[in-house]
């Protein structure tokens, strides 16, 4: 499927996220009884590069779980970020672009 020019939903571990700012992975056991958050990012599809990963412009973050919105990350609406595929075991193509991504959970970036 051809996603450049698509809006989608990307799924994210928190270590993925993690990786991503420049921060290490929790370590196993570290955080006995509180799930990781998900973190989920809507935007657009700017590209792909083959069998690495989609070029994707953010326009909203939010996260799922135990703990609330992780302040760690304040991603620029104006950047184009490398999302590797490895990271996602996730990803939700949308019909069109969001019109409210805040009435459907998510950040504004």
């Amino acid at each position: 499927m051809e996603l450049t020019g698509k809006y989608a939903i990307l799924e994210l571990s928190h270590d993925a996220v993690r990786r991503f700012v420049g921060k290490e992975p929790r370590q196993q056991g570290g955080d006995a009884g509180v799930s990781a958050p998900r973190w989920y990012m809507i935007g657009a599809v700017q590209g792909e590069t083959l069998g690495v990963g989609l070029w994707f412009r953010l326009i909203g973050l939010t996260t799922k779980g135990d703990e609330p919105l992780a302040s760690m990350w304040k991603p620029d609406a104006k950047n184009v970020y490398l999302i590797w595929w490895s990271w996602l075991p996730n990803v939700t193509v949308l019909p069109e672009k969001p019109k409210d991504v805040e009435k459907m959970g998510f950040r504004p970036v």
